[in-house]
């Protein structure tokens, strides 16, 4: 049937004094056609994505290929839980998932953020940080051995980005953004290591609306070493799999276009 209907449309577009147009390239397709404020990332096979349950207040996965959401937690939604899951992070290999878990208080002016892991089975959740100083605490990105978590920080009006170790352990500030920069690390930012672990690529804007997006590298390999500006108008896509570029997403004219930027080390 899907045949006759091609050889149908063909006929048709040459009636009308056109011809087909070969597909060439790429092509898309959709996986997900109810995906809403997923807010997560995705294991290196592409299979599993993770994402917060606004509904329930959990962090579940979801199988791209059935299409199956699974939740890992149960909290009994937002009420009996007392607070919300936010932002999550699977890892890599799909083993484990980082989430923000927000205690909620009264007055909510001092609700809690704290970092959690929890076993891709649903099992073994363990709390990584929490602190009052907190103002915001998103997880963005895994390592590629597994063992550390990139994590933006808000306390006060200063914005940071640490390495948490999954293992536990002593946190390890990679970035203190200085005020007087007026730079933002997003709750929602897009982060990545390198696929050798040595570098982090972060996007990044400034502080006011419809502010310059760039993109920073930071050598995170022993001691954390200073940013490095890469890109101005542009935001993260992924690393290229060798290592030696990135690609990026520029806008103009309501247009996204995919660039390859190359990288020295």
């Amino acid at each position: 049937e899907q045949k006759d209907a091609a050889s149908q449309a063909r006929a048709r577009l040459a009636a009308l004094g056109g011809s087909p147009v070969p597909v060439t390239g790429p092509q898309m397709r959709v996986v997900w056609d109810d995906a809403v404020d997923t807010w997560g990332t995705m294991t290196s096979d592409g299979r599993y994505i993770s994402l917060p349950d606004w509904v329930t207040s959990d962090v579940s996965i979801r199988d791209m290929v059935t299409g199956e959401i699974r939740r890992l937690t149960n909290r009994g939604g937002f009420e009996k839980s007392g607070g919300e899951t936010e932002g999550t992070a699977i890892s890599l290999d799909g083993a484990k998932v980082a989430f923000t878990w927000l205690k909620f208080t009264k007055p909510q002016t001092t609700n809690a953020y704290e970092l959690h892991v929890i076993n891709s089975n649903g099992q073994g959740e363990r709390t990584l940080l929490q602190g009052k100083q907190f103002s915001n605490l998103q997880p963005h990105a895994w390592s590629p051995d597994g063992t550390r978590i990139a994590v933006s920080a808000r306390e006060g009006a200063r914005h940071k980005l640490l390495l948490v170790p999954q293992g536990g352990g002593a946190v390890q500030t990679a970035w203190d953004v200085p005020e007087s920069s007026k730079i933002v690390i997003s709750p929602g930012a897009r982060m990545e290591f390198s696929p050798d672990g040595r570098w982090l690529a972060v996007s990044v804007r400034g502080d006011v609306p419809q502010a310059t997006r760039s993109i920073v590298v930071i050598p995170v390999a022993g001691q954390a070493g200073k940013p490095v500006e890469v890109a101005k108008q542009a935001t993260l896509a992924a690393w290229a799999r060798d290592g030696r570029s990135l690609y990026i997403v520029r806008w103009q004219n309501n247009t996204a276009t995919l660039h390859d930027l190359p990288l020295r080390d």
